[in-house]
């Protein structure tokens, strides 16, 4: 009898707790929802409110109210030393490795790179660039260190991490020599490609891979990048036109194929190596390699000094002194700014300069006219 008793006892203390916490709710609850918190089925199941009903979210039943807000469904965090080393995974150039190392192990020393990707804002990258100048380093340097870090920072997913979105410092831009390909230099190249010996110019489907990938270089004036990561998606052939995708200022171009482009990529069609990509890498796995040393290095050998980025320059230039506006050339090259394709300025055709030799030559005939009739 008396454990009866206790037990009863025991079920009721545990009903008032009970109804304690249901009344508690039920302040936290707007006024159609409390009013079902008082009545006694919430005693053994609390019925939460619809979202509809909610004022202000309270911390027992906000998560699910609002998902969003549940640390589930937040972007996951990335620290900045994390998207640099992540970065160092990537395909790289060995220059750009190097740079890429280098940068990594001074920028601590500025800035911390432990913290949150989220909590990194546009002040630590002017504070770094003004730290930097103060102790002499040069401009150009610091610019470098300036574009590994937004290629890194751009590589990063930012529907799966919480990046915000940075520009980089402003440089003063320095005066650049724009080495372009001669007529003769791009005869002797890829004439080079066409005839190098067997273990050079590969056989079956690698025969003409390298002569290709120049011809689409030189004709569309686009990124190696573009061309190595093309996809036959954006190819179209009979309308012979591309969709070019510009990594560096996240847009798309449309730009016509030339005739030789056109057969270049009517033939690749006709006999695909992948049915993604238009040049893979040596395995025929995937795009091919962002890596352009190979290709450096073979110019050379052709005995063309120069780099492979040499022809996006001379692709601009044939197109300014056939007349084309600097404006047109910005568009081509898929430059979001002017003041990056007034580089090219010197080489834009004028009619200033014919205008002047016309009065010149005209001014003398006349004053050639006038000794005449003196005499």
């Amino acid at each position: 009898m008396t454990a009866s008793l206790s037990g009863n006892g025991s079920a009721q203390q545990n009903y008032e707790i009970q109804d304690q916490e249901n009344t508690d709710r039920a302040e936290l609850l707007p006024p159609m929802a409390a009013d079902c918190a008082s009545s006694t089925c919430l005693k053994r199941r609390v019925r939460e409110p619809k979202k509809s009903q909610i004022r202000l979210p309270e911390p027992w039943w906000s998560n699910r109210a609002y998902p969003q807000n549940h640390a589930f469904f937040n972007p996951r965090s990335h620290t900045v030393r994390q998207i640099l080393e992540n970065y160092l995974k990537a395909s790289l150039a060995p220059a750009t490795l190097r740079h890429t190392r280098s940068f990594i192990n001074v920028l601590p020393r500025y800035i911390d790179i432990n913290c949150s990707a989220a909590d990194f804002d546009q002040r630590k990258l002017d504070r770094y660039r003004e730290t930097r100048l103060q102790e002499g380093k040069m401009e150009s340097s610091i610019q470098l260190h300036m574009r590994v870090f937004r290629s890194a920072w751009k590589r990063t997913n930012t529907k799966l991490y919480n990046v915000p979105d940075l520009k980089l410092p402003k440089f003063s831009i320095p005066k650049q020599k724009t080495e372009y390909l001669s007529e003769d230099d791009e005869q002797r190249l890829l004439s080079y490609l066409l005839t190098r010996k067997p273990h050079g110019t590969g056989v079956g489907d690698w025969k003409y891979e390298m002569h290709d990938l120049v011809v689409m270089l030189l004709d569309t004036g686009a990124r190696y990048n573009e061309i190595a990561r093309l996809e036959w998606k954006q190819v179209d052939v009979k309308q012979k036109t591309l969709e070019l995708w510009r990594g560096k200022t996240d847009t798309a171009s449309y730009v016509y194929m030339t005739d030789r482009v056109h057969r270049v990529l009517q033939r690749r069609s006709e006999s695909k190596t992948h049915e993604r990509w238009v040049f893979t890498n040596w395995e025929r796995t995937s795009h091919r390699t962002d890596n352009t040393t190979y290709l450096n290095g073979m110019m050379k050998v052709a005995g063309v000094p120069y780099t492979v980025h040499s022809l996006r320059h001379t692709f601009a230039t044939k197109m300014l002194k056939a007349g084309m506006t600097l404006n047109d050339v910005r568009v081509l090259l898929g430059h979001s700014s002017m003041q990056t394709t007034l580089r090219y300025g010197h080489l834009e055709a004028s009619d200033a300069s014919p205008k002047a030799v016309a009065i010149l030559n005209q001014q003398n005939v006349a004053r050639n006219r006038a000794k005449i009739k003196v005499v």
